[in-house]
């Protein structure tokens, strides 16, 4: 049986589900809402990243409703209700854009993490004080004063863009249909890299700091050979020694990335083995 030992390493990443979901504030918000809340969640790291904020700094998501319906099995009269649940409760607020295009999501605070930043406030200036503590008292205000915020309409229209770009290299590595039994383990560890290497501003390779431009441009060059090439490597390497990793991730992305160049290399040099 293919069980965990006492020496493997667990390399899956995790999502981050906040504790404070399962209080007495939210205990009759749904499962599947708390679930979709942790996911709006996880996609603010990409927002941050990438600096998609409004004017008043506020930071905003972008999520399809078809990401969400795949992501959690649901259909679309169900995601349609998961949201509205998570507006009443005041977790989230969608601004509209139209034209097929994904709504801008922001995400409020949890009253938990609003309550800490209450207590803290001694770090804060006064008048940032007065902010927060306004914030707390008149929380549905604020959606009155989000309709009335401009958004970067180019912002989104790149999101758009740099989605599509990633989804076609993603396609490339067929995830879906490349895997076997025992490898599609690593089909959601290999999207996670891509979604990091894609939208990161700089990665580190060995001893290295690279662009975001040079990591895209070497990333069209993926395909299906490339990331079973990486697996195979990674099994061979890890029956010959035990690895020492401090970070998994890093050193994966390490690994797909050299795998590029090291892959169109052997194709060569086994066809010039072969034919001469």
């Amino acid at each position: 049986m293919n069980f965990y030992k006492i020496d493997d390493e667990i390399i899956y990443n995790f999502y981050m589900m906040p504790k404070v979901l399962f209080n007495e504030k939210y205990r009759k918000l749904s499962l599947e809402a708390k679930i979709t809340y942790m996911l709006i969640l996880d996609r603010l790291k990409i927002s941050k990243m990438n600096t998609w904020i409004n004017e008043e700094r506020d930071l905003y998501v972008l999520y399809k409703r078809e990401e969400l319906e795949q992501q959690l099995g649901l259909c679309e009269k169900t995601i349609v209700k998961i949201l509205k649940e998570l507006k009443e409760f005041n977790l989230i607020y969608e601004k509209r854009q139209g034209l097929g295009k994904p709504n801008i999501m922001f995400v409020y605070k949890l009253e938990e993490v609003q309550e800490c930043q209450k207590q803290n406030c001694k770090f804060y200036s006064s008048k940032d004080v007065k902010n927060t503590v306004l914030e707390q008292q008149n929380l549905q205000r604020n959606n009155n004063n989000i309709n009335n915020n401009k958004y970067n309409n180019n912002s989104v229209s790149q999101y758009n863009e740099e989605m599509e770009a990633l989804e076609e290299i993603k396609k490339k590595c067929e995830l879906d249909f490349l895997l076997t039994t025992d490898e599609y383990r690593m089909k959601p560890i290999i999207e996670n890299l891509l979604e990091i290497m894609y939208f990161s501003k700089q990665i580190k390779i060995n001893n290295a700091i690279l662009p975001q431009a040079l990591v895209r441009s070497k990333m069209q060059k993926l395909n299906s050979g490339i990331v079973m090439y990486m697996i195979n490597k990674l099994n061979k390497q890890g029956e010959k020694e035990e690895f020492n990793i401090k970070n998994s991730t890093n050193f994966l992305i390490t690994c797909l990335y050299n795998c590029i160049t090291e892959y169109y290399l052997d194709s060569e040099l086994m066809f010039k083995s072969e034919y001469g």
